[in-house]
């Protein structure tokens, strides 16, 4: 595995963004998204922070998706090489689940690459409520990953604040 976004792993940044704008996404049988290519990035930027000495439950990973959070956790289980255990110590689920919880580090996978589905889900995906909970839950470092060039394209009223932060001097859009 190649350790992901190596950069956050050495950067003392608190928010890092990893533009992916050609996601490979497809929609499970309950018609939920997932991306494989997310998920893979996300376990191995998890490899990296383990390998530097990160607790592996200090780490966790959020999904507006219950099926993207499950094939997280798969392809850490499957891929990685982590043992059982330590897999065992991260977390993976949706931004509700996660709500009153807080980590050391998040990964936000937004698993977006389709315009016309992120505009037909926008009050969901992008609901303040939601981003607010996800992009807080992380005590030193949020990592997010997804299709931000294509979010800014939609007509998010929230997306002037959160476009803010993301060029904010404090965080790094890989």
């Amino acid at each position: 595995m190649k350790h992901g976004c190596s950069n956050a792993l050495i950067c003392d940044n608190p928010l890092y963004s990893f533009d992916t704008p050609v996601v490979l996404h497809e929609i499970d049988d309950d018609g939920e998204q997932v991306s494989d290519k997310e998920a893979m990035f996300i376990a191995d930027t998890i490899v990296g922070f383990i390998a530097k000495g990160i607790n592996p439950k200090d780490i966790a990973v959020l999904s507006p998706f219950r099926a993207q959070a499950a094939n997280i956790r798969r392809v850490i289980r499957k891929h990685t090489g982590i043992n059982k255990e330590d897999c065992k110590k991260i977390s993976s689920d949706t931004i509700d689940k996660m709500q009153g919880q807080e980590r050391e580090i998040i990964l936000y996978s937004l698993v977006s690459g389709n315009i016309e589905y992120m505009t037909e889900m926008a009050e969901f995906l992008y609901n303040p409520n939601k981003m607010n909970v996800a992009f807080s839950r992380a005590k030193s470092k949020l990592i997010i990953v997804g299709s931000l060039s294509k979010i800014g394209k939609l007509d998010l009223p929230n997306y002037p604040h959160i476009d803010k932060m993301l060029n904010s001097k404090h965080s790094k859009i890989i």
